[in-house]
């Protein structure tokens, strides 16, 4: 890593600490769900770190990129960060970054590390996880063109709504914040209410802010569940980002 810059030896960057604890990316791609659109799913895993790209066939164009860590909020933030800086990307661009160009793009300032100067080796990681990528790609390109996938889409076929990112931005993100609100409110009704109120709890949706953070309360048995944090709003996020925009995070108040 860089040796230029200041450490903050006793704290990490505000941007670090946010992307660990409210990471956007986080979730995961499935064969069939890439195959119904036409794109390459690669995955790959270092660590405590797995990767799902979406990629186009044709272009090496990384359409989408999520993650799942079974660590704690350090592998978060790095993981999440990757996703940021490689979507759009040509899979050749994305492959030249490393784990130094994560961090830079964490910290708050440009001369002030992200991290304490004995967490800065936990970025090897993503040197690790674009060579597994790497790895992958060929073999992952081979089951796609063998199964049909590029040659069907290689005629124009249009792609599901829900991939084309920047329309979907676009829509969610002009919606009043009212709007969303009811929306996120529709998608919780149903089975994932269903399931907190059969538990003796339920959940009151805030807040969203900025059209990304959707803030939540827990009350009755939920309040004090241990899963509340964890499985449970996972699979809430899960739900949000599926039905409605994949840059929300859910936030317990």
């Amino acid at each position: 890593m860089e040796t230029s810059v200041q450490e903050a030896p006793h704290r990490f960057s505000e941007r670090f600490t946010s992307a660990g604890m409210n990471p956007k990316n986080r979730g995961a791609y499935f064969g069939d769900e890439a195959a119904a659109n036409g794109l390459v799913l690669v995955e790959a895993k270092s660590r405590d770190i797995k990767l799902y790209w979406l990629i186009e066939p044709e272009t090496e164009l990384i359409h989408a990129s999520k993650f799942f860590s079974y660590g704690g909020t350090e592998s978060n933030a790095i993981a999440d960060k990757l996703c940021d800086l490689v979507k759009g990307q040509s899979l050749a661009c994305a492959l030249e970054l490393t784990g130094e160009d994560v961090e830079r793009m964490l910290r708050d300032t440009p001369v002030i590390s992200a991290v304490p100067e004995v967490r800065r080796e936990a970025f090897i990681v993503v040197d690790e996880l674009l060579n597994a990528v790497t790895e992958e790609w060929p073999r992952a390109y081979v089951r796609a063109k063998a199964a049909g996938i590029i040659k069907e889409y290689g005629k124009g076929k249009k792609r599901a709504p829900g991939f084309d990112l920047a329309e979907q931005d676009a829509k969610w993100l002009s919606l009043p914040r009212d709007e969303q609100i009811k929306k996120v409110e529709a998608t919780l009704d149903g089975p994932i209410r269903d399931y907190l109120q059969s538990e003796g709890g339920d959940m009151i949706v805030r807040d969203v802010e900025d059209g990304r953070r959707v803030i939540v309360e827990y009350v009755g048995a939920c309040g004090s569940c241990a899963s509340s944090t964890g499985m449970t709003l996972a699979f809430i996020e899960d739900s949000l980002r599926s039905d409605l925009y994949e840059g929300l995070s859910v936030i317990p108040y």
